[in-house]
């Protein structure tokens, strides 16, 4: 069979077939109701109207049109009957579908051959019934190439024997040659037709298999997604839980090592003991373990607090410039060991923020200690604090390595692992600068970094002005 299809030719052809006979069967019914109605019509005229009259007398070819007329009216009566038995088969016995299609196809063109070649001779030698009836067939039903040929040439023969029996010189009047010429034009007609046909079925399947694949696909995610959701929530929760257990442990610590520190501090004063630094120096140790766990542990918790939507954000008016003062302060003690020093430039030392202070300090702090990590020694660190028309700016520009491209499209990611690395041995956990970007689109602000790869980064945060 031609076709123009793709990847399962076996099971196209037979989906082609089956509804290719699915359509055939149903105009079958039509045709042969259609040809019952008007054949009982002519049958009636030609018992009551013919016959009286008197044509059957005069020409035999009028007894034999009433006959044929008799034939096609019992036919189409029984293809009617036997296509209620035929739809009621299994899709398994869809051939015996395409038989009886074929078969009344065949039984209408094999009529018209034996009325336009035999009995239309006996009265005026015309084949006008045969030729509509080749091309009815060929326009109306959707038959493979090879069976439509067998059906025309099968037919023609018939016609043309029918012909040689009637008439001395069966193609005086052209009716070979005119037929022969119908038959090929009816097969190519007949052809293009089942092509089209095919190819649009074959087109509406493949959507229909695709439909199938995309809505298995569709609930397949569904499920998974429902299932990530679940775990994603678990995980929430336990880091949560995680968390918050592991903080009231180490605050615990520090707040042992800041009162033994202090003992140990004033029995060293009054001389009770004796060489007390390395024991001091230790307890410090400690401190600077249990606040790296600690603030790891509050950036897990910010985080649990931002995904899980528990983030609570209380936005009042207060002056920006206090708390940058305040960070920068507090980590030129943390850069000192690297020679590294803080400038600050406050072109807006009157600029009220709407925003909320426990966030925005964070968010202060992330930056400028990132800066702090990251910077090579003996270079500085500027901070600036800038107004604009209806927010204020926040930028911490270094001079260290900068960032690659690779490394700007997951800066704000979370747990991200960027090509620099802190410059001393700092500890980093990857949040901070994830913990930024969605603390300050909390807050209605933006985020943003401007680097070149060996040119340091700056980084800039702008947050709604209270003065709109």
């Amino acid at each position: 069979m031609e076709t123009h299809t793709s990847s399962s030719p076996q099971i196209e052809r037979a989906t082609i077939l089956r509804e290719c006979a699915r359509i055939n069967f149903g105009r079958v019914r039509l045709f042969a109701l259609v040809l019952f109605l008007v054949h009982c019509f002519l049958l009636y005229r030609d018992i009551t109207v013919l016959r009286v009259e008197g044509y059957w007398a005069r020409n035999i070819g009028y007894q034999h049109l009433c006959t044929m007329h008799v034939i096609l009216v019992v036919g189409t009566a029984l293809f009617l009957m036997l296509s209620f038995a035929m739809e009621r088969l299994p899709q398994k016995r869809e051939r015996w579908r395409d038989l009886y299609n074929g078969t009344f196809a065949w039984f209408v063109l094999l009529w018209c051959a034996v009325l336009a070649g035999w009995v239309n001779q006996h009265e005026h030698g015309l084949i006008t019934e045969y030729v509509i009836a080749i091309f009815g067939i060929a326009a109306s039903f959707y038959f493979p190439p090879m069976q439509s040929l067998v059906m025309f040439v099968s037919v023609q023969v018939v016609f043309m024997l029918a012909v040689a029996s009637m008439l001395p010189e069966p193609n005086y009047s052209g009716h070979y040659t005119n037929t022969l010429a119908m038959i090929i034009i009816a097969w190519l007609l007949a052809r293009t037709s089942f092509l089209l046909t095919a190819k649009n079925i074959t087109n509406q399947e493949i959507i229909r298999q695709q439909t199938a694949i995309l809505a298995e696909n569709n609930t397949e995610l569904t499920l998974k997604n429902a299932r990530l959701e679940v775990l994603d929530l678990e995980k929430t929760e336990l880091m949560g839980i995680a968390a918050h257990d592991l903080k009231n442990p180490i605050t615990g610590i520090l707040l042992a090592t800041g009162i033994i520190r202090h003992r140990l501090q004033d029995m060293e004063k009054q001389h009770v003991l004796v060489g007390m630094e390395k024991a001091i120096g230790k307890l410090g140790d400690i401190d600077g373990i249990a606040e790296r766990m600690l603030d790891i542990i509050n950036k897990l918790l910010n985080v649990n607090k931002i995904e899980s939507g528990t983030l609570t954000i209380q936005n009042v008016e207060f002056s920006l410039g206090t708390i940058v003062e305040a960070v920068v302060d507090f980590y030129a003690e943390h850069a000192r060991p690297k020679n590294i020093v803080l400038r600050l430039e406050n072109q807006a030392p009157d600029a009220q923020i709407h925003a909320d202070p426990q966030f925005v300090q964070e968010i202060i702090e992330n930056l400028v200690s990132n800066a702090v990590k990251y910077s090579p020694p003996n270079l500085p660190i500027d901070v600036r604090l800038l107004a604009r028309e209806s927010t204020v700016r926040f930028e911490v520009q270094d001079y260290g390595p900068g960032l690659s491209r690779e490394d700007k499209t997951r800066l704000f990611g979370k747990f991200a692992r960027l090509s620099a690395r802190p410059t001393a041995g700092e500890n980093s956990t990857g949040l901070g600068l994830s913990i930024v970007k969605k603390l300050t689109e909390a807050m209605n602000g933006r985020v943003w970094c401007e680097s070149e790869l060996g040119k340091g980064a700056t980084f800039i945060v702008e947050l709604p002005s209270a003065i709109q």
